[in-house]
Parts: structure tokens; C-alpha cells; sequence
């Protein structure tokens, strides 16, 4: 359901099936992603946060971070974000878009140089990045002055 972006059918399918089978990890990582798509933060965070105590090595445990990641930005958590996303990307290293956002909450968080670095990595992996490119070009004007 998820998949399909019924997340609120998500949540209540998955919510029915934690009453019944606490602690199972899917299920929780689930509910953290309906919540997400639904603004649902500080719940999300709750449930991501409980996937990876679960589950500490989890296969979905790179994209719980990289939704953390996003939460952390929405409340302009940066430092959050930051770690959030250096974390994302242990996991998938050849994940584009994951570096651009962890180049984002650098640059955010006024970390020039890292920043600069995480948009050239998202670069190499996909040349074609606009939003890679536009932060990298944001954050060189930083890094020269």
C-alpha cells in the first residue's frame, strides 16, 4: 500500500497488524513510512527510530535513515539531518539523490566544505543532477570567499 501511495491505508492495515504481532520490524518500518508521507513527523522519527533498535542491522535500514534524514530538514534539524544522511549513505553508497540531500543539510548547516564534497559525489553518480549541480554552484561561492 505503501508502494501504491495509499499511505493512510498503510498505516491502518499495519497499526492493526502491530496490535497483534508487536515488535515485528517490518511492520514498524512500515508505519514509519506511511507517517512520513503523511507529515506525521515526531511519529515517524517514533517508529524509525524503534525499526533500527529492533533491527540494528536491517536491510531497509538506509532508507529508514534517509527518512530521517528528510524529517530532520522539515524541522530544520540540520545537524540531525546531517547525520542522518552521512549514515543513508553508508548504506548506499551509489545513492545520487542521498548525497544531494546530505550535500543540502551540509549546506544548511553551514558545513562548506563536506557540502561541497557530498554534491560532487552525487555528481559523479549522476551528471545530470540539477538539484546536485544548483547546490554545488551555491555552495562554491561559500567555499572561494
Amino acid at each position: 500500500l505503501v508502494a501504491l501511495g495509499r499511505y493512510a491505508d498503510a498505516e491502518l492495515y499495519a497499526t492493526r497488524a502491530y496490535e497483534r504481532i508487536r515488535k515485528d520490524p517490518r511492520i514498524v518500518e512500515t508505519l514509519g513510512e506511511a507517517a512520513y508521507h503523511q507529515g506525521k513527523n515526531d511519529q515517524a522519527l517514533a517508529h524509525f527510530q524503534n525499526y533500527i533498535n529492533l533491527l540494528p542491522d536491517g536491510t531497509r535500514l538506509g532508507i529508514v535513515y534517509f527518512y530521517m534524514g528528510e524529517i530532520y530538514l522539515r524541522q530544520e534539524r540540520w545537524n540531525h539531518a546531517d547525520i542522518a544522511f552521512r549514515t543513508a549513505v553508508q548504506y548506499e553508497p551509489n545513492n545520487s539523490r542521498w548525497w544531494t540531500r546530505l550535500g543540502y543539510a551540509c549546506e544548511r548547516n553551514a558545513d562548506w566544505t563536506f557540502a561541497l564534497e557530498a554534491y560532487d559525489r552525487a555528481l559523479q553518480l549522476d551528471p545530470a543532477s540539477k538539484d546536485a549541480r544548483g547546490g554545488r554552484a551555491r555552495v562554491a561561492v561559500k567555499v572561494r570567499a
